[in-house]
């Protein structure tokens, strides 16, 4: 048997890194892709190959797992199998419309994505709804053992989906649908994840605890009025939010040169908002847009040399694309 799983990637509306300490951010699913196609064999082999990083090889002992061809990249698919305790083994290829270490959450879609074609294939009873608690560890890994897994709500479930932590537990609340047009532009300077959210934040709240807290208080403030903003359908408040959280993102070092680039050149264009997404230091920004500037937007960023994609958000989460 065959199965093909696929998940979008995630943009953060607001409070990204907030979120990491206890603060609400809004999350949104991307309507760009990441899939994951499992083939069931009769063998103990294991096999992951992706089209950016290479092959991993592994073999099943006794329901764990012993690695035999390395791939320091894609090591955590092998450590997701480890713990479901498969009975045989399997092969996997993974593609991707999402760039890869951008912002755009191209790690929980494609764990998502992994994680639901091994159910399928393998009929396990898990639910989408719990793959949170699964993935939840391999994301804090990926990420320099700080991760909220916000990412994980809308990856698997879709939509637009308010997260908040409260004592460890991280809730998710799935807020109104809208259909949101949006230019996302890949400035193609990449960093990963760790730097910022491991790294770059917790010593700056060693050096400068005031300030990031101040600034995640406020960003809390912008969550919940653009929470209020998507509920009513006011786009034009919505782009001011959006505007004043990459203000608080560079505020606390998070942005980038070429990030500061982009969002002055769409707003410039006619963009209703625009901010950076995710861990910053590179990866992308977006530009919120309407019928009117979204050609123009596209036009300008294009102009900039980033990687543009015109795309929506609030789509579909995690889905089967084949099974055979």
């Amino acid at each position: 048997m065959t199965t093909t799983a696929s998940s979008p990637g995630n943009l953060f509306l607001c409070g990204e890194h907030a979120v990491v300490y206890g603060y609400p951010a809004i999350i949104c699913s991307v309507e760009q892709r990441t899939a994951v196609t499992v083939t069931r064999t009769d063998n103990p082999s294991i096999e992951v190959t992706s089209v950016e990083f290479g092959t991993a090889r592994a073999k099943i002992e006794e329901r764990d797992i012993m690695v035999t061809t390395p791939n320091d990249e894609l090591a955590i698919f092998l450590d997701l199998v480890r713990s479901l305790g498969l009975p045989s083994g399997f092969t996997a290829s993974i593609t991707s419309s999402i760039p890869v270490q951008s912002g755009m959450s191209s790690s929980t879609a494609v764990l998502a994505s992994f994680l639901y074609a091994l159910r399928n294939e393998f009929s396990l009873p898990i639910e989408p709804s719990s793959f949170y608690d699964l993935l939840l560890p391999l994301q804090k890994k990926v990420h320099g053992g700080k991760a909220s897994g916000s990412e994980i709500f809308s990856s698997t479930l879709g939509g637009f989906h308010r997260i908040e932590r409260r004592d460890d537990v991280v809730e998710s609340h799935k807020l109104c649908e809208h259909d949101l047009d949006i230019v996302i532009a890949d400035t193609r300077v990449h960093a990963p994840t760790s730097l910022t959210v491991g790294y770059h934040v917790p010593s700056l709240i060693d050096r400068r605890r005031d300030l990031v807290f101040e600034t995640f208080d406020r960003i809390r403030d912008i969550t919940n009025e653009a929470q209020k903003a998507l509920q009513d359908g006011d786009a034009q408040k919505l782009g001011k939010l959006i505007n004043e959280n990459h203000h608080m993102l560079q505020r606390l070092g998070l942005s980038h040169p070429k990030l500061d680039d982009c969002v002055g050149e769409a707003l410039d264009a006619g963009a209703l908002g625009a901010k950076l997404s995710g861990s910053g230091w590179g990866g992308i920004m977006f530009a919120l847009v309407d019928d009117e500037h979204a050609e123009d937007v596209k036009a300008a960023l294009e102009r900039t040399r980033a990687t543009v994609i015109a795309t929506s958000i609030g789509g579909e989460g995690t889905r089967v694309e084949e099974h055979i």
